[in-house]
């Protein structure tokens, strides 16, 4: 009878303990920041920023109050809906976590209001014992809480489902834990990655690391995210992974909307810095109209464009070209643009001229070039020599005036925050010439000695093909070698699809962006613009813009307007 009172005594006192700590666990934690004007100040510095018009899947923010503006500026953009819940994935930066992944029931206060959890799914994700672990350590890591009071004004009626991850954890680890957040995410959460970047470095490494992470996001693969390093690359890779690979599930596209160095914010130069990136994801199917902030550069880079043949009489029809300029500066914004220009710009174009010769009137070239804000003007390609080095001298003249950069072969033009190397691989003016770039020729960029980034601009491939050969990678590698961060090619006609990082990020490759004004039916060709955001630090993030047949909407716009007149 001893025996029996003493066990349940026993099971008695062990189901009050159980019960204190539950109580314990739900608990509010307190405020981890006692001044607000940090938060405040923050805030203010964003308020001008527009939020995106679409529901957002994820965002990527930093978590060192060093940058707040940069947190801020994240989850004001996010600020355009509600969400049900919020998943905010960070590190544990000190490794107080005895499991790969860790949570908390417990709520939150912060200097601007209180931040509730989503008990029911956080119960679900401890239910997985062993692989998601229940812990304080949420109390002092910054990485949740310097969001909180952010997430708080911006989106003040969201739960978290707050998930630290440990620097032991895996990519087989973040695939598991993926399938399990996969069954509940809806279109009312937003998945939150908060991590800092490159650590360690000096300014210039630690940019070439940043620009590695960058193009392997811009390529959205997710096998070199996985192979990012710590913490040259991030302060943890699999949350990286992880949200990358939950928005792929989701289908969500990915814009940066900031890439800083400690040293843009701090008093002093700091020798070893950290790096913060600031990007939202969505489904960004309309794609233009997207907040731009004012501190960040754009320019487009664009596939093959003449005003010769037969969209000259289009380029002269007012109704047409009217339409064909408002439909390319909808995406552009009057932005800086470089295109590939097929043809030569003369006084006096030739009435007779064979079916393969394209050449612009000067007057009307010089008002598209303008209108059009067109920077650059690459004649690294097949139709610069259709009228012998004098029609090549009057080009280069005629652009001149008109305040556009003569982009030679196999020469390197400084813009003001890239440089570009145009080059071109074939020709056809007499008998045509294939696998015309050498080694030499590219040595050039070993002598280059600018702090910009280098860009190739390449007239290659096959026309019609949308994917690259061996030769063209094997042009890839080479440029890499020397230093190349961007390589986009001109000529095949069609658009290549997506983006494709080599080395770790070492070079992105856009291997066509088919055409951007040429006389051809949307039924052979298509084409795209490459949206190049250039960052205060010298770093840049690239878009492809998928655009419509601009020759086909001048023959419309002439045919009804011509109707119209009858």
């Amino acid at each position: 009878m001893k025996l029996v009172s003493f066990v349940f005594a026993a099971l008695l006192s062990s189901i009050t303990v159980m019960s204190v700590c539950i109580a314990e666990d739900r608990q509010t934690y307190p405020a981890f920041y006692l001044d607000d004007a940090t938060f405040k100040e923050a805030i203010a510095a964003e308020e001008s920023l527009a939020p995106y018009q679409e529901r957002l899947t994820g965002l990527i923010v930093p978590h060192h109050l060093l940058v707040a503006p940069l947190i801020a500026r994240g989850f004001k953009l996010a600020s355009g809906h509600s969400y049900k819940r919020a998943v905010l994935l960070f590190p544990d930066h000190f490794r107080q976590s005895r499991s790969v992944f860790s949570t908390s029931t417990r709520a939150y206060e912060t200097v601007l209001g209180s931040v509730d959890i989503d008990i029911p799914v956080v119960e679900e994700l401890l239910k997985l014992d062993g692989f998601v672990e229940p812990s304080d350590l949420f109390d002092e890591e910054h990485a949740i809480r310097a969001l909180l009071p952010f997430l708080k004004h911006y989106l003040p009626e969201t739960q978290i489902v707050p998930i630290a991850v440990a620097t032991a954890a895996t990519r087989e680890d973040a695939d598991r834990l993926a399938t399990e957040i996969e069954k509940w995410i809806d279109d009312e959460t937003i998945i939150i990655q908060s991590t800092d970047f490159s650590h360690f470095h000096q300014f210039a490494e630690a940019r070439k690391f940043d620009q590695q992470t960058l193009n392997v996001l811009a390529a959205g693969d997710l096998d070199q995210i996985a192979e990012l390093r710590l913490p040259d690359h991030v302060d943890s890779v699999i949350a990286f992974y992880l949200n990358a690979r939950l928005q792929s599930q989701l289908g969500a596209q990915v814009h940066v909307v900031s890439s800083k160095n400690s040293n843009d914010f701090a008093q002093t130069y700091l020798k070893e810095t950290t790096s913060y990136i600031t990007a939202v994801y969505g489904d960004f199917s309309k794609e233009v109209g997207h907040p731009v902030p004012d501190d960040v550069e754009v320019l487009y880079l664009a596939g093959d464009f003449t005003l010769g043949r037969n969209v000259l009489k289009l380029a002269q029809h007012p109704a047409s070209a009217i339409a064909v300029k408002d439909r390319i500066l909808e995406v552009t914004k009057h932005e800086p643009l470089i295109v590939n220009l097929e043809g030569v710009v003369l006084p006096n174009v030739p009435r007779a001229l064979r079916e393969t010769s394209l050449a612009m009137p000067e007057k009307l070239a010089h008002e598209w070039l303008t209108e059009l804000n067109i920077k650059g003007a690459s004649l690294a390609n097949n139709h610069s020599g259709d009228f012998g080095e004098l029609g090549m001298e009057l080009t280069k003249d005629s652009l001149e005036r008109a305040g556009v950069h003569s982009l030679e072969n196999l020469t390197l033009t400084e813009f003001d925050n890239l440089t570009v190397f145009a080059a071109t691989d074939l020709k056809s003016t007499g008998s045509q010439q294939k696998d015309l770039l050498s080694e030499n020729d590219l040595e050039n960029l070993f002598k280059y000695e600018g702090s910009n980034p280098i860009i190739a601009f390449l007239h290659w491939g096959e026309e019609y093909v949308s994917s690259p050969s061996a030769r063209e990678y094997e042009l890839v590698d080479e440029l890499r070698q020397r230093g190349v961060t961007l390589v986009v090619g001109a000529h095949p006609h069609v658009r290549s699809n997506g983006l494709v990082s080599f080395a770790g990020g070492e070079t992105l490759l856009i291997y066509s962006l088919g055409n951007f004004l040429f006389d051809q039916s949307s039924r052979i060709s298509s084409g795209a613009v490459a949206e190049i955001r250039i960052f205060p630090q010298g770093t840049y993030f690239v878009r492809l813009i998928d655009i419509p047949n601009y020759y086909e909407t001048g023959i419309e716009a002439a045919q009804f307007d011509d109707a119209a007149k009858e």
